[in-house]
């Protein structure tokens, strides 16, 4: 605790403090204008790919809308990723299972990576079936509104 009083009566310490101070602000001052454009880049990137992503999804909307084979290809489709993913999640499940019935050898641990990576690609997958699953869905109960 001396040390700290006895720093703060300084005037050592109060004038680099003061320089440090100086030095980061101005240092701010060139970064903030970099960040800034980089980030109002990816503001404009994401607000393009919404745009883009809704006008996919009225158009698709509408198409659905107007044609009764396209709802039926579009429920088929739904199944289809609900199915896959069902699949993906199961197969998982058993990689998993495997995984924690292995003993644990050292010329075993790289198939066992290998085989957890497989798991985690396998539930990623999976998620993204569903995703899109729920998507269409989504497209659909707004078509059959219309």
């Amino acid at each position: 605790m001396e040390a700290f009083v006895e720093n703060l009566t300084s005037t050592y310490w109060w004038a680099s403090v003061v320089i440090v101070g100086l030095l980061i602000s101005v240092f701010a001052a060139y970064v903030k204008s970099g960040i800034d454009s980089v980030f109002g880049r990816f503001s404009d990137v994401w607000k393009n790919r919404t745009e883009k992503k809704l006008a996919r999804f009225e158009e698709l909307v509408v198409t659905l809308a107007a044609s009764e084979s396209e709802k039926i290809k579009t429920l088929a489709q739904i199944n289809a990723n609900l199915l896959r993913a069902l699949i993906s999640m199961m197969l998982a499940v058993l990689t998993m299972t495997m995984l924690v019935s292995w003993p644990v050898n050292e010329y075993i641990r790289i198939i066992i990576l290998l085989l957890g990576g497989f798991a985690i690609l396998m539930l990623a997958s999976a998620l993204a079936r569903i995703s899109k699953a729920d998507d269409l869905q989504k497209a659909l109960s707004a078509a059959e509104k219309r």
